[in-house]
């Protein structure tokens, strides 16, 4: 079947709706045909026609005005996919201006006739605070509603819920019970995140094999974040034998795909020289970059780098800085880790550290050193 066209489907989570699947080749999809049901007025049939429209599948240029167009006319009169659809297009600005309050409305209406991926996408947007106040009570609401009806995306972001304790107490057997579901169901993402709860201990006794295993079986599925795990699990030897290439392989391929923690673990690779002389300026850019995001535990583990000498001269008032950029980042994060450092440094370099921390933050971490 098209890949492009899979993907397609997979981006608006409706795979499994579209009709044509059926069919093994483009050629055994009859355009005609389907656009004559269409233009009869089936829902279904221009929601299809739509999706072809997205992708330029079958024969078809990509045109997303005409597939916005289908997908609006059965939307307008109510197909629940279809309006899922439009909201992901406004969301995206294709085939229209991007609106995202639109983008609510139209996922609204979806969730509201019980489409799971909707309530997902809904979720999402009132999580986030996209063309709606943030409402992280009604965005858990909407999740569980969607991942009680077996949507893997919205049981992978509850188990993130969960596991930070982003507007809720954080539950580490609660997170882990989410993730483990869609795990179950042979998500990748979901597999990928069991991994790593066996990796660190969270919800569950660390298990380094599990770990592994459950990272490879992400990873097969080319997902990202399996890709990256696996990968810093060759680069140290843990769980695996050590297999710098292999590490490469993988971590070059999570990147390539856009995951950040394969820019944080590709600083390291750098930074320890694994991979030729260490190269700090090169290791630096990747961890700038990495920091720019605001993820704390990212951040935390840069610091780490400096505490512990890893590639790079063991440096305590530069790991009590990032440190510092962390709690900036999320105020409850590296309470233990600032609070260790504190206590080896005198208060003049406090001081400093906690200079420097500021200035990469207003810098828009340009100027790290």
């Amino acid at each position: 079947m098209m890949r492009g066209l899979l993907s397609v489907l997979s981006a608006v989570g409706m795979v499994g709706l579209f009709q044509p699947l059926a069919a093994e080749t483009d050629e055994e999809i009859d355009i005609t045909a389907l656009r004559a049901t269409a233009e009869a007025g089936d829902l279904v049939a221009q929601f299809d026609l739509g999706i072809l429209y997205m992708d330029g599948a079958s024969g078809l240029e990509p045109d997303l005005v005409e597939a916005m167009r289908w997908h609006r006319s059965a939307a307008d009169q109510g197909h629940a996919p279809s309006q899922n659809v439009v909201g992901f297009m406004y969301g995206r600005g294709e085939g229209v201006a991007r609106d995202d309050t639109e983008a609510v409305r139209w996922y609204r209406m979806a969730a509201d006739q019980g489409l799971a991926v909707a309530q997902l996408n809904l979720g999402r947007m009132l999580f986030h605070g996209r063309g709606v106040e943030r409402d992280p009570i009604a965005a858990r609401e909407w999740l569980v509603l969607s991942a009680e009806q077996g949507r893997a995306g919205a049981m992978t972001f509850l188990g993130w819920v969960y596991r930070r304790g982003v507007d809720v107490e954080r539950d580490e057997a609660e997170a882990l019970r989410w993730v483990r579901l869609a795990a179950e169901q042979g998500d990748a993402e979901g597999q990928g995140m069991l991994g790593w709860h066996y990796d660190r201990g969270i919800g569950v006794d660390a298990d380094t094999d599990r770990a592994v295993h459950y990272y490879r079986l992400s990873a097969a599925q080319r997902h990202p974040y399996g890709k990256a795990q696996l990968g810093y699990m060759y680069m140290t030897g843990e769980g695996v034998d050590q297999d710098i290439p292999e590490a490469l392989r993988l971590l070059e391929r999570a990147l390539a795909q856009g995951n950040e923690n394969a820019r944080l673990y590709m600083g390291m690779v750098q930074a320890r020289g694994l991979v030729g002389p260490p190269d700090l300026e090169q290791a630096m850019g990747y961890f700038r970059d990495v920091a720019a995001l605001g993820y704390a535990p990212f951040t935390i583990s840069i610091g780490d780098q400096f505490r512990d000498g890893l590639g790079v001269a063991q440096d305590n008032e530069t790991a009590l800085m990032w440190y510092e950029i962390a709690h900036l980042q999320e105020p409850d994060a590296a309470e233990d880790e600032r609070a260790a450092m504190m206590a080896t440094l005198g208060e003049a370099e406090i001081a400093q550290a906690q200079q420097r921390a500021q200035t990469c933050i207003t810098s828009e971490y340009a100027e790290c050193d």
